[in-house]
């Protein structure tokens, strides 16, 4: 387990001024980041297009999250 609330609020500074948070409820958003728990990643994610899922089960994800993020939005504003 980890310090999922971290892990967010960094990705959120790494992405300050690139991208907006906003809950899932509140429209369709480019990428949606799944913050699971840990390494089971049993929330249930049924429904959300593949193509726009970036899942995080540790600290060490973070990083490629943030790139995977990045990527996505660009390719989605190209």
């Amino acid at each position: 387990m980890f310090d999922r609330i971290a892990a967010v609020q960094k990705i959120r500074e790494e992405l300050a001024g690139e991208a907006e948070f906003v809950p899932l409820s509140e429209g369709a958003p480019e990428v949606v980041l799944a913050v699971m728990g840990c390494g089971a990643a049993c929330a249930d994610i049924e429904g959300i297009d593949e193509s726009c899922l970036v899942v995080i089960v540790s600290e060490k994800d973070i990083e490629t999250a943030v790139e995977e993020i990045k990527r996505k939005h660009r390719d989605l504003n190209r």
